[in-house]
């Protein structure tokens, strides 16, 4: 038993890290941080986002954010700016009266000279589909989170951008935003530009928006992949029937067909004198990426193959935490004259 508990917990500090993982936050794409001091007279006059990700997974997205500006008093307008880690900005000033300074903060964009022609500032880079993927959504399905070491079964990978406009306070009357967000046309894409999530069936969607909101959302969902059903995994148990109160040890496999919906062969031995198969099926909750807690119960058969042959039919349930289970099973031999009652009770490691 206490080299069983060893191995539970060497799994599971290999699982911690991937679940620790599960929810990051979502790309942030701002490009201006106007302070309110400084602000006075700069007007954004118009701004384009454009994020090409047609090429994932294979290919990284190409994101440009542009914004026109100009400064509309006599003297000096002057804003500090964010630029996205890994991404370039260029600064077009036809008159050269707007001049780009670096600071340890950040660039500072700074007009002098009185009231200025536009200017455009540019920010480009890429993205990779590491960058992008953010989230395996809020559950994890039963069969990944009861083998989540040896388990092929892939989640619905989620992508989530915030693309952050400029501030209302410093747009131009004529300001509009042109929006552009391209994702293969297989996946799942819908933003958030008001007040309510708009899917866009066709993975794509172009337009321009006078009245963009401060942060205008965006949401991928890439389709679930999977190497095939045969996803699973290996079960070890060490336990006691409580009847005959002796020793039980637990060996077997279990796969998924869908998710949910988990199919298992278990043999069930006492090393001496006893060895009962059972094949069953079992359903299972789906985990909580921020709670690794998960129950299951199924049904299956008790078939013993040592001394006199016999056949039952076994109820099973196990409470979950990562990859240590705790499991009831009862088996009942309806055919026997006396006591057709067998309850097991077993701690079990999922690999």
């Amino acid at each position: 038993m206490r080299g069983l508990s060893l191995l539970a917990a060497i799994v599971v500090l290999q699982l911690i890290p991937d679940l620790a993982t599960a929810t990051p936050p979502p790309r942030s794409l701002p490009l201006f941080a106007p302070v309110a001091q400084q602000e006075a007279g700069l007007r954004v006059m118009a701004e384009s986002m454009t994020v090409d990700c047609s090429g994932l997974p294979d290919k990284p997205c190409n994101v440009r954010l542009a914004q026109s500006l100009r400064c509309t008093q006599d003297g000096r307008c002057q804003t500090p700016l964010i630029v996205p880690t890994g991404m370039k900005l260029s600064l077009d000033s036809p008159d050269g009266q707007a001049t780009l300074t670096p600071t340890l903060r950040g660039p500072v964009l700074t007009f002098s000279g009185g009231p200025t022609k536009q200017v455009t500032l540019t920010v480009n880079g890429e993205l990779t589909a590491e960058q992008l993927r953010t989230s395996d959504g809020l559950f994890v399905p039963a069969v990944k989170s009861r083998h989540l070491l040896l388990s092929n079964y892939q989640t619905e990978a989620w992508t989530r951008l915030q693309l952050r406009p400029a501030p209302p306070r410093i747009r131009a009357t004529t300001y509009r935003l042109t929006l552009s967000v391209r994702f293969p046309a297989a996946w799942s894409l819908a933003t958030h530009t008001g007040r309510h999530l708009e899917p866009h069936p066709e993975g794509s969607v172009e337009r321009e928006l006078p009245n963009a909101p401060s942060v205008v959302h965006v949401r991928a969902i890439e389709p679930q992949v999977s190497d095939g059903p045969w996803t699973g995994g290996p079960v070890i148990g060490l336990g006691g029937m409580l009847e005959r109160k002796e020793f039980r040890a637990r060996l077997g496999y279990e796969f998924g067909i869908p998710s949910w919906l988990l199919f298992g062969l278990f043999v069930d031995t006492n090393f001496h004198s006893d060895v009962v198969i059972a094949p069953h099926v079992v359903a299972g909750l789906p985990t909580l990426a921020f709670l690794p807690l998960s129950l299951s119960v199924g049904v299956g058969a008790a078939i013993r193959v040592t001394g006199e042959p016999e056949a039952g039919v076994r109820f099973l349930t196990t409470l979950q935490l990562l990859a240590v289970g705790l499991n009831a099973t009862f088996d009942v031999y309806p055919a026997r004259s006396g006591d057709i009652l067998e309850t097991t009770i077993s701690a079990l490691i999922m690999f």
